[in-house]
């Protein structure tokens, strides 16, 4: 009983969370999540010209990873970032060029930045020159066109793995029509390889005279080559399928519950640019020449690959694969076949969209009941023989495993719940027909809460509530850089006289007296390092509260005492702190024209000058900027985060590369260049992220350390040596500051 009760109560809330989110969520239309308000992109083709792409209207010169640059040659007044790429030395190449033809990709001429295409020449271990003339040599040319169906299921797979063909056939390849819609099952092979090549070929040939569900292409199946045959899926798809609705791209190895995908194809999903599955935001790129997901730096020079849905199973709308193949003829091939169908997405513009629910695709699930298989869309397996084993039974929910042994091989008829289950069942009615009558539940959610707002703001009959509200918004993200702010305390001349090698700029609160003194008497105090001057100031803004007035004398008199405050007129605030940012960037570009390098720095770190200017010796002298690098960092969107950020004020789900802003360094010919970017982009008070958006606007990528021990954050007790090594680390108290430093400077050596 306590079985069958837990099994049935997991079937019916998935159905309760399934509608709820449907008829609250999904069908929203202000949604912000929602398939069809997607975040608007500069590569998006032009709606008006309705569902036509073609060579022109995708162009090869689009600023994207095909697209590269010297940084001389960089067009000016471009609106778009531009990623730049060095030329390395013919030395450091030998050992990428040893396993490889360059010939073996569309070549990059740096003279011009353009890719551009290359013969087929023979296959290499990063076999991937596709487009290339291949050809179906196995074909079902009228099988889709004539049957018109909704869904079209395309497995890739080994010409000699007939097993896992056959496994596929007697479980979920079987359902032909779902819902009343058509599905059709196709698989997609290349030449068999190695010995008994031709036995395999004459097997192959044999099954597909006996299935007809076969297609077969002329290149040779192997996992390098992973990529041309999902071009060549697509390629077919289009020319095939012209009337399906959507297709899925699934491995051989999975499970697939066809009913739950065509029921959420059918409300969840939208008819154009639309691509689903185990969707990977933020995956970083595997350097290591051991991995099977190895990627050189000259292959893909990015850190972090585009959003891209995972090669396991992912669905699509039919209007995507003519728009991908002709993508493909403008974005650099890699090998690895899910993130190239990204990286052509990211070249159409559009994104990988998330399923309705978290969990309906899965990877390996360890050992599942059968309701696990009720509840998901896909899975992965391990056997052929795993999949034969639920694929009879799946449908049923209720049995006690323990039973499953004996059960498996014969067909059940349903059980669903038993009385048991009778309240949760009229649970769901009564759900249904509150969501149905549009009852008001959307106080029950923070997103409800928005979408009240979006509604509220624009209904011309709230147009004083919409006022108010905009009011209250632009004081939340009060972050109008660039506006006419002044500073009202300067040291105009004290940086332009005395030249430094190395200027120090601490943001910190107008109060916060002790953090600076803490500051002057430790790290603060080095004038001299290594031969190198360095200067220090603090940077404030206004107070606000109580005892403004008196506070703000305190600081005039603190300002005379040392001479190293500077202050603008706006108020010192935490969601300021990119006006703070900003300002920091003005003043060093206009008062400090002779330094070579600056680091902003937060007020509660440790810093070792020595460290870091014996690092900057050897550090680039334009366009560098270093500390701790953050790449692929989502966009928090929960309403109680500290960093949380609406999806209206930054609809792209993650970050560009971006320094912390805890302490991070950089040359001064980039200040003025951030001051001039940060008039085309759009502001955000998270100050670090906005200099990153700065950046990519620039083309100009934050560059790690020459290790990561350099700038690190909060590390607990540590002793003299840990300091001596490193450059940065976050704090406690300025106290802790103090004692670490008197410890630092003890005669004998540190370590």
């Amino acid at each position: 009983m306590v079985t069958r009760w837990r099994t049935c109560t997991k079937f019916f809330l998935v159905l309760v969370f399934l509608c709820v989110i449907y008829y609250a969520l999904l069908e929203h239309p202000y949604y912000p999540n929602h398939p069809f308000q997607r975040p608007p992109s500069w590569r998006t083709p032009d709606p008006t010209r309705e569902d036509e792409l073609s060579s022109e209207s995708i162009s090869p010169t689009t600023n994207d990873e095909s697209t590269y640059y010297t940084e001389a040659e960089t067009p000016d007044n471009k609106d778009t970032p531009t990623v730049y790429v060095e030329a390395e030395p013919q030395a450091e190449l030998e050992d990428y060029l040893d396993t490889i033809s360059i010939q073996d990709w569309p070549s990059i001429t740096l003279a011009t930045g353009l890719a551009i295409a290359v013969p087929y020449v023979s296959p290499g271990p990063y076999h991937v020159e596709y487009p290339s003339e291949y050809h179906f040599i196995l074909d079902e040319p009228e099988k889709c066109r004539e049957q018109n169906p909704f869904l079209v299921l395309v497995v890739p797979v080994a010409p000699y793995n007939r097993e896992a063909r056959d496994a596929v056939r007697s479980t979920w390849g079987s359902q032909n029509l779902v819902f009343g819609n058509k599905v059709h099952l196709f698989f997609l092979l290349g030449l068999p390889s190695g010995e008994g090549t031709e036995q395999h070929q004459e097997k192959v040939l044999q099954e597909s005279k006996e299935h007809q569900d076969l297609l077969q292409s002329d290149f040779i199946d192997s996992y390098k080559n992973l990529t041309i045959k999902t071009m060549m899926m697509m390629e077919w798809l289009s020319s095939r399928c012209p009337n399906a609705s959507y297709a899925m791209k699934i491995d051989s190895d999975m499970f697939l519950n066809v009913h739950n995908l065509v029921y959420m194809l059918l409300l969840h999903s939208p008819k154009q640019n639309y691509m689903t599955g185990m969707v990977a935001i933020g995956a970083a790129v595997l350097r290591d020449p051991s991995s099977k997901w190895y990627l050189p730096h000259e292959a893909f020079p990015e850190p972090v690959y585009p959003p891209y849905s995972l090669g396991l199973g992912y669905v699509f709308t039919l209007d995507l694969p003519r728009k991908l193949v002709e993508a493909s003829r403008h974005v650099k091939a890699i090998y690895i076949e899910d993130v190239y169908l990204g990286l052509c997405m990211r070249h159409l513009g559009i994104r990988p969209t998330n399923p309705p629910i978290d969990n309906l695709f899965q990877g390996y699930a360890e050992a599942q009941d059968r309701c696990h298989y009720m509840a998901v869309i896909t899975t992965i397996l391990y056997t052929h023989q795993e999949l034969l084993d639920y694929g009879v039974t799946w449908v049923t929910c209720g049995t006690d495993d323990s039973q499953q042994g004996a059960e498996r091989t014969q067909p059940k008829k349903r059980r669903w719940c038993r009385p048991s289950c009778l309240g949760l069942f009229l649970f769901l009615v009564v759900m249904m027909i509150v969501v149905s009558l549009e009852i008001d539940l959307k106080e029950l959610s923070s997103i409800w809460s928005y979408t009240w707002w979006r509604e509220n703001r624009t209904s011309p009959s709230t147009t004083n509530l919409a006022a108010n509200m905009s009011v209250a918004i632009q004081e939340k993200y009060h972050v109008e850089y660039p506006h006419e702010y002044s500073f009202i305390m300067d040291e105009q001349v004290k940086c332009r006289e005395q030249n430094p090698f190395l200027v120090l700029m601490v943001p910190v609160a107008p109060y916060n007296r002790e953090a600076r003194d803490a500051i002057r008497s430790t790290w603060g105090s080095e004038r001299q390092v290594l031969g190198k001057e360095v200067r220090l100031f603090f940077l404030l803004g206004l107070p606000s509260g109580e005892r403004t007035e008196q506070l703000q004398e305190k600081v005039l008199q603190e300002s005379k005492e040392h001479q190293d405050l500077l202050q603008s007129d706006f108020i010192d605030s935490y969601k300021n702190l990119t006006i703070k940012t900003m300002m920091t960037m003005e003043w060093l570009s206009s008062r400090c024209p002779n330094a070579s390098y600056a680091m902003k720095i937060d007020s509660d770190m440790f810093l070792n000058v020595n460290t870091l200017v014996n690092m900057l010796l050897h550090a680039p002298k334009q366009n560098y900027m270093t500390g701790m690098v953050a790449s692929g960092a989502a966009v928090l969107r929960d309403p109680s985060s500290k960093w949380y950020l609406p999806h209206e004020a930054f609809p792209e789900p993650v970050y560009p590369p971006y320094a912390l802003g805890l302490g991070y360094v950089f040359t001064l010919d980039l200040p003025r260049k951030l001051v001039e970017a940060s008039r085309h982009v759009k502001a955000i008070y998270i100050e670090d992220v906005y200099l990153g958006l700065c950046m990519r606007h620039l083309g100009i990528r934050p560059t790690n350390p020459p290790s990561w021990r350099l700038f690190l954050g909060y590390t607990g007790a540590q002793n003299r040596c840990y300091y001596s090594s490193v450059i940065t680390t976050i704090l406690s108290t300025p106290q802790q500051l103090l004692d670490i430093w008197k410890d630092l400077k003890k005669l004998g050596p540190a370590c």
